[in-house]
């Protein structure tokens, strides 16, 4: 056996990473962690913390070794066939929910996990939330985080965006697609190359996803009705040529906590 202390001296990565990994493996809370922090690690278990340890020394997700990202304000089930939720995204759901509008309809394209659709539905109890991914695995992910919010107002539905469209008007569509250019990365990031691949890269610039989702989406908004889309820092210029092109009324920009455009609202 070894102590804490001990245990903790085997690696130098963020102390929190540690805490989390051990509890994830103890099956305790972190604060528990503290209350027990002379507790004896048994032989076995420090073999699982080595273990998760160099796999996070190796890149490999925190949210993917603890199955668990906190969003908005819940935690989500996380696993390999789902992207991990980043705060960035909280602006999406930020700004939908501040629509003023009584019963929404709400599209939304590659819900992962679903920590964007269902933490708005959770916020909008009386708007219903169609769900939609072409990931099967994806969506079980996100069927048990339904469950595990009690969510009433939400429906999952398998669909792939570059394939037919067969939906009612909706009031507000909403997406995180992917929009990253693979040839526009080093290698070096950290975590993504751990991610599915199609919930990332697109091709055209990272624009290709985004093109079509919004070709697609202004046949299938109510007058009026908006699509939120979360985009790379650097697209908005490419991004509101496009809704010119397709006739969308209007096109604003939203920046991130970083100061970086983030989200744009078309609507139609």
């Amino acid at each position: 056996m070894t102590n804490l202390r001990k245990l903790f001296s085997i690696s130098n990565l963020p102390t929190l990473d540690k805490e989390l990994i051990l509890c994830h493996i103890l099956k305790i809370e972190r604060v528990d962690l503290y209350k027990k922090s002379d507790i004896e690690i048994q032989d076995k278990t420090n073999k699982a913390f080595t273990d998760l340890i160099k796999k996070r020394e190796e890149g490999f997700p925190l949210a993917y070794i603890t199955g668990i990202k906190p969003f908005w304000d819940d935690e989500f089930q996380v696993n390999e066939s789902t992207l991990i939720p980043r705060p960035e995204s909280e602006l999406l759901v930020e700004t939908a929910i501040s629509f003023d509008l009584e019963n929404c309809s709400l599209l939304e394209l590659g819900t992962g996990s679903g920590a964007i659709g269902m933490s708005i539905a959770k916020e909008k109890p009386f708007w219903t939330c169609t769900l939609t991914d072409k990931s099967f695995e994806a969506l079980s992910v996100a069927r048990e985080n339904m469950k595990a919010l009690n969510l009433k107002n939400s429906v999952l539905i398998q669909h792939d965006w570059h394939k037919r469209w067969l939906f009612e008007p909706m009031d507000l569509i909403i997406s995180n697609p992917p929009y990253i250019y693979r040839n526009d990365l080093d290698g070096d990031e950290d975590g993504i190359w751990f991610e599915p691949p199609s919930a990332l890269f697109s091709e055209k610039k990272g624009l290709a996803d985004i093109s079509t989702i919004i070709k697609n989406s202004v046949i299938f908004l109510k007058e009026n009705g908006k699509l939120l889309l979360e985009h790379g820092f650097d697209q908005k210029d490419s991004i509101n040529k496009m809704a010119n092109q397709n006739d969308y009324s209007d096109v604003s920009f939203l920046k991130d906590l970083n100061g970086k455009w983030r989200v744009a609202c078309l609507t139609k």
